[in-house]
Parts: C-alpha cells; structure tokens; sequence
C-alpha cells in the first residue's frame, strides 16, 4: 500500500515538532510505501491527478530524520491515502490543490482531510455550523460594521481569516486601531468579543474521527491573550458539557471527512476548529505519553476497511 503527503519542503520542518513526520513514520512502520511532494507539483490531467513524488524514508531517531529518493511524475490514483497537510496561508494555490485532491478522492482514494470540507469551511469559518456554542462572532471588511461590534463588545479580538499559528491575531478596544487592521487587510477579518475566561487557558480537544483524544490546555503569560509555543503545556480533560459539545462537532466530522480536527475552547465558547492542517502531535505524545500518530492511522485503516 501506498501513502503520500501533500506539503512543504522536508528541509524546511524540523523532524522532531512535525505532526506530517510522525505520521510519514508510522506509515514507514506499518509497511506503506510514503511519497513527499510539495503543494505546487501537483497536477489534474485528462482527469487523472498526478505529482511530482518522491520516496521518502522517515526515522525521527536520526539526524537528518529522512531519506528521499528521486522525484517523478506519479499516479496518485494508485495510492491508498493521501495526505493534506499544507500548512496556510489558504490562498487561491491552496483552493485550487483542493479541487485537484477532490478529483482524486472521486476516483476512490482516501484524502484526509476531506478537500472539500477544508476547501467550504477552514478553521475560520466551520465554527459558524455551531451558531449556539460561539462566543459573538463577525466577519466583515466594512469599517461601521466592525466599528459598531466593537462599540457593542467594548474589546475584542481581531483575526486574519487566512493565516495560523496565531500569526496577526490582536486583541484591541480602539476604534483606531480597529480601522487600521481593516485597512491593511486585503480580506475581511474575524471579530470575536474577548473572552476573559482566557486567563484560565485556551483548551484543545482532539478528535480523531469524531471520537474525543488525547487534549491540552495552554495558559498564557500573565496579562497576555495568546497561547505561544513557549508557554507549556498541560493534560486536560473535557468537562461533561464540553464532552457534549464536541461529540456534536465530531457527529459533523465523521460526516464530512474530516480525519483529525483540533478543536479551541476558550471558557466555555468555541472560538476555532482546526481543520485545515492539525498539529501538535508531539506535545499531545509528550504530555500524555501515547504515540498520537497510531492512534491516527488506526482511525484511517478503519476508514479504508470501510471503503474497500
């Protein structure tokens, strides 16, 4: 059996914090044949989907964590999986990988995440499937309309619909500072009224298949908002009303494809559901001593015996 990965240039992921290199090597492990391509050498010809692929051998005990072979234009429609996992920005090369990778899903191979899905809801806007559990929520580029939720909301945070890693997202209560971001912004942005409860931590519970994981909660710096790499991390699990609100959402996972999502509470509000390209998987393994990439592939073989 034969798997590939859809992403960056190995030599730009350290092995050891890359959720895609654990993967690469459990499937090394359970006997698949694994193939690295990069996003941009991907191709849909005469309804077959190509890329320019290349074998790679993953071993995270060594330096460097992996061996490639040669790259040539490969079927991907003889695979078993493939796997989405670009990171953003989401822009129209990443929308267009989705409607590739979607040919190949038709022709019956396994892609996770779903493209479709991660195509129509990204992790900005899937929280909107979950009107009731948001905290208020806006996307908007009209500067009265976010100046008057604002005004509404007295502080709130503002987000590139776009990016990750939390990269541009600011917390602010000035009108100015509000209509600055607006201006510098190409696309709408995501206002979302700030959460206090943020003191205590942002929460991330896994879902593998819609079945709750392994999870963590991050508490900031003192007097901070974010949730960097730097601040530790520690075991967290759900309490029953979170237990609840995540089974709904893993009910719409299982339903539309989406293999692992990484769902962010804040308090008791959904303010993110990670879709696009999920990581972590190597603090999830740290603090709960588990191999979260089996856990992974033993979701996906399940999803395979199912469509064989």
């Amino acid at each position: 059996m034969k798997t590939a990965f859809q992403m960056e240039a190995l030599e730009t992921q350290p092995g050891l914090t890359t959720s895609s290199a654990y993967l690469m090597q459990e499937a090394r492990l359970r006997g698949y044949e694994v193939f690295h391509y990069l996003p941009q050498d991907i191709s849909l010809e005469d309804g077959r989907v190509y890329a320019w692929a290349a074998p790679v051998k993953v071993d995270l005990s060594k330096d460097p964590y992996y061996e490639l072979g040669p790259y040539a234009k490969t079927d991907l429609g003889d695979f078993s999986v493939v796997w989405l996992r670009q990171h953003p920005p989401f822009d129209m090369a990443y929308i267009t990988s989705t409607y590739i990778l979607e040919a190949l899903r038709d022709q019956g191979v396994l892609v996770s995440n779903d493209p479709a899905t991660v195509r129509n809801l990204n992790d900005k806007f899937i929280i909107f499937k979950f009107p009731e559990i948001i905290p208020p929520t806006l996307v908007t580029k009209n500067p009265q309309a976010a100046v008057d939720f604002l005004v509404l909301h007295g502080e709130i945070v503002v987000k590139p619909l776009y990016l990750y890693t939390s990269k541009d997202v600011i917390r602010t209560a000035s009108v100015e500072t509000l209509r600055a971001e607006l201006e510098a912004s190409a696309e709408p942005l995501m206002l979302q009224r700030f959460i206090p409860e943020i003191s205590g931590g942002k929460k991330r519970i896994n879902l593998i298949d819609g079945e709750i994981a392994p999870s963590i909660v991050r508490i900031p710096d003192e007097g901070d908002f974010l949730t960097p790499a730097h601040v530790p991390d520690l075991p967290y699990e759900p309490t029953a009303s979170e237990i609840a609100m995540c089974q709904e959402i893993g009910v719409f996972c299982q339903e539309n494809g989406l293999h692992w999502a990484g769902i962010d509470l804040v308090g008791s509000s959904l303010i993110e559901v990670n879709v696009t390209c999920p990581g972590g998987l190597d603090r999830f393994n740290k603090v709960h001593n588990i191999r979260f990439e089996a856990c992974l592939w033993d979701a996906i073989e399940k999803r395979l015996r199912a469509l064989a």
